[in-house]
C-alpha cells in the first residue's frame, strides 16, 4: 500500500503542476498593476510644473470677481485611475484634468513596475516553499509508514 501512494508518480507531477498553474495564475491575478496604488502624498511633488499648476490653479484665478455666486468657488473633484479623488480650482476643464490623470497615471505605472520584481521573487519563493514542503512530507510519509509496516505486519 505504501508502495502505491508514494511511488505513483503521475499523481504528484500532476500535483504539483496544478499547483504550479495556480500559483502563477494567483501571480498573474494579483500583479501590481497602476489602479492598485495607494495614493501617495509625494506624487502631487513629481508631476511636471504644468500639471502642478493646473492642479493649485493661479493665484488670481482662485478669487471670484464681485456677485459670482459662491458655488462657482467650491473645488472641481476629479477621480485618478487608482480611485483617489483630487480637488482642482473651480476653473479647471476637463481637457487640463485629463493632462494631470494622465501624468498621475503614468507615475503610479511607474511604482507598479518597480514593484513587479519584488512581488514575482516573493510568489516564487512561496510557490517553491510549497513544493518543498510536499516533497518532504512525502518523504516522511514514505520512509514512516514503510517502518511502520515493518514493525506492525512484519512485512519487508
Amino acid at each position: 500500500m505504501v508502495n502505491r501512494i508514494t511511488n505513483s508518480w503521475q499523481f504528484w507531477m500532476t500535483l504539483a503542476i496544478m499547483w504550479t498553474l495556480a500559483t502563477a495564475a494567483s501571480a498573474w491575478i494579483d500583479l501590481p498593476r497602476a489602479p492598485m496604488i495607494a495614493h501617495d502624498p509625494e506624487f502631487m511633488n513629481q508631476l511636471t510644473p504644468e500639471s502642478s499648476a493646473i492642479v493649485r490653479g493661479a493665484a488670481g484665478a482662485q478669487k471670484s470677481a464681485p456677485g459670482e455666486p459662491l458655488w462657482s468657488d467650491a473645488p472641481r473633484v476629479f477621480r485618478m485611475s487608482n480611485g483617489k479623488q483630487l480637488d482642482f480650482p473651480a476653473i479647471t476643464t476637463d481637457e487640463r484634468a485629463a493632462i494631470v490623470e494622465r501624468e498621475y497615471h503614468g507615475l503610479l505605472q511607474a511604482r507598479a513596475s518597480g514593484q513587479h520584481w519584488l512581488y514575482l521573487l516573493e510568489r516564487v519563493a512561496l510557490w517553491l516553499a510549497a513544493l518543498m514542503l510536499a516533497g518532504l512530507a512525502l518523504g516522511l510519509l514514505r520512509g514512516g509508514l514503510k517502518s511502520i509496516f515493518k514493525t506492525r505486519f512484519g512485512q519487508p
